[in-house]
């Protein structure tokens, strides 16, 4: 069929949410798609790397008329039924079947017997696609995995020949950590992880010159294992800003720019693996390493989560202004160090995505309530006082919470401060 005659012989149909249909006269039949695409560029390399996803959704705009003696009512129903936030089926001549959301509408009605509705659809994916924290968490997962290979890469070219100075700051700067990270292992799973990860760091050590790109790949697998320790996940960013802050101290001030840019790349891959740290749950590592009975509760109140947004923000920030300072006055001489805009690029976006997801989190989270008890009462009527409950396992974990003892069983005393989560 001729693009003329599909024009001709099929009408536009506009289904919204909650089933109204609607068949308006219209125009502007065209369509755009966008491409989800990041440019990388490296010195010493032409051209630009660019990584592709999956493509977006189409955005169409419209303009729809409602002629006629009724064009008034017409559009008036028309706009109410698009108050439905459920998607739009739209039958369209050129495009066939689509679903949409309208983002934005306008009414005109300077045009006598005409009502003139213009705006923009985005084509959308049915709800029922696999959870969103699924999606968001492998998201970043690639992004912290892009950000250390480009800041391995970024290394292996700009490194040269390394000082036997410098050659000794970065063994230290590497037993230094894994001792930090073996100190706060908390399994024999995770703290063979540390060692190991270290011990192959220090055997690529020795050959740094011929393989500057294979011993920052080791250097970052190391930066990474407190992201699959089992702890929480605050404890485990903790754990990551301690490594940060002793590889801080121990460049210090330095001005051999070999060492600057040693710190861009360990450092820069501490902070992304405090963007992985935050969205791998103790659940997941506790399957991992196959614990039973798992305990550890990562994001219990919205104040949980935006705690580690902070820790996550502050500590990206303390990263960006060191190598402020280590920045050269003058650029492009021998001498001279500038930090590379692309693999900051690449921390930045593991970081926003992690964030980003952390504060969906956080809207959907418990928060936190304090409550004095006006007058002797038992854990199970105050329970329900609060919480409309008296569901065992919410007992329970308001007596934990609470760190309520045997004697408080039967009567909390007047007066007690506690806390509580809705």
């Amino acid at each position: 069929m001729s693009w003329i005659n599909r024009i001709n012989n099929i009408t536009l149909k506009v289904i919204t949410g909650e089933g109204s249909e609607f068949t308006p006269l219209y125009k502007n039949p065209s369509r755009s798609i966008g491409m989800n695409a990041t440019g990388f560029d490296f010195i010493n390399i032409h051209g630009t790397l660019v990584k592709r996803g999956e493509t977006s959704g189409f955005r169409l705009p419209f303009e729809f008329h409602f002629t006629g003696i009724d064009n008034l009512d017409e559009a008036k129903r028309f706009i109410e039924a698009a108050k439905d936030k459920r998607p739009w089926k739209l039958i369209h001549p050129l495009y066939d079947e689509l679903l949409v959301q309208p983002i934005s509408i306008n009414q005109n009605n300077s045009f006598e017997n005409d009502s003139v509705l213009t705006g923009e659809l985005w084509e959308t994916i049915e709800d029922t696609y696999p959870d969103a924290s699924i999606d968001v968490k492998e998201a970043v997962l690639e992004s912290v995995d892009l950000a250390n290979e480009t800041l391995a890469l970024e290394f292996s070219l700009k490194l040269g020949v390394p000082k036997a100075s410098t050659l000794s700051k970065f063994n230290q700067t590497i037993n230094n950590i894994a001792n930090k990270f073996k100190l706060s292992a908390v399994t024999d799973f995770d703290f063979s992880a540390v060692q190991n990860a270290a011990n192959e760091a220090l055997a690529t050590l020795d050959n740094v010159t011929q393989e500057p790109l294979l011993f920052m790949q080791k250097v970052t697998t190391l930066a990474r294992t407190p992201a699959k320790f089992y702890a929480s996940a605050q404890d485990r960013i903790n754990v990551i800003e301690e490594g940060f802050a002793d590889l801080k101290l121990s460049i210090g001030i330095s001005d051999n720019n070999q060492e600057k840019i040693y710190f861009e790349s360990l450092g820069g891959s501490l902070q992304s693996a405090k963007a992985e740290s935050s969205v791998i749950l103790a659940s997941d590592v506790a399957d991992e390493q196959q614990i039973e009975d798992n305990q550890i509760e990562d994001y219990q109140t919205r104040n949980d989560v935006l705690t580690t947004v902070e820790s996550i923000n502050l500590s990206l920030k303390n990263y960006l202004d060191t190598l402020g300072t280590f920045q050269s006055v003058v650029d492009a001489t021998p001498d001279s160090y500038t930090p590379t805009q692309t693999t900051i690029s690449t921390i930045k976006d593991a970081a926003n995505k992690a964030t980003g997801q952390l504060l969906q989190i956080a809207v959907e989270a418990k928060q936190e309530r304090k409550y004095t008890v006006p007058s002797n009462i038992g854990i199970i009527m105050l329970v329900h006082r609060l919480l409309g409950t008296t569901d065992s396992d919410e007992i329970q974990s308001f007596a934990k919470n609470n760190d309520i003892q045997l004697q408080e069983w039967l009567q909390i005393e007047k007066g007690r401060e506690i806390i509580y989560f809705i």
